[in-house]
């Protein structure tokens, strides 16, 4: 799974690709070269355990420019229920990433803390693409702690979505 059937105008005009060059796998060589193994991890996790696909990336267009985008997602059934491929969308967001940088150092003031050693481990390994139960299998923690940690995270910073949380990680060079 994984294999693209097709692609829209809008899909080619962000990219810089046509659909024939998308078809199969041929949509991975417009995701930049820093993100694709990260990407790769979500996507394949995603097949394992199933679910909603969402990730922020770039795609490296054949002129050089780079474009973000918020990618998702979700699984389409037979009338059996079983899988059989995904219908996704893809948002450029370069305009909004570009306006929403978060600086490294910031913290809400509100906080009073800076993140803990253990919340920056678990935005770490979220960022790379783990799932919680991953996450907390690497951190010897239940998954319930883990999504603690996380949740605090997120408190403290002011963030309303795992893509915030991403946004700060990436920001700090998690």
């Amino acid at each position: 799974m994984g294999a693209c059937t097709w692609v829209n105008d809008k899909w080619c005009e962000l990219t810089g690709c046509s659909l024939d060059a998308a078809l199969g796998d041929g949509w991975q060589r417009a995701i930049h070269p820093e993100d694709f193994k990260r990407l790769m991890a979500e996507w394949n996790g995603l097949l394992v355990c199933g679910g909603i696909f969402c990730s922020e990336y770039r795609y490296l267009r054949p002129d050089g420019t780079i474009r973000w985008v918020l990618g998702r997602a979700s699984e389409e059934r037979d009338s059996a229920g079983e899988v059989v491929g995904f219908i996704g969308v893809v948002v450029d967001i370069t305009e909004l990433r570009q306006k929403a940088a978060i600086p490294k150092s910031k913290i809400s003031p509100e906080s009073g803390k800076e993140p803990s050693r253990r919340e920056l481990e678990v935005a770490q390994l979220l960022v790379e693409g783990n799932t919680n139960k991953q996450v907390a299998s690497k951190l010897g923690i239940s998954v319930r702690t883990a999504e603690a940690h996380r949740a605090r995270l997120m408190r403290k910073l002011r963030l309303k979505s795992i893509v915030g949380l991403v946004r700060y990680a990436m920001a700090r060079g998690l």
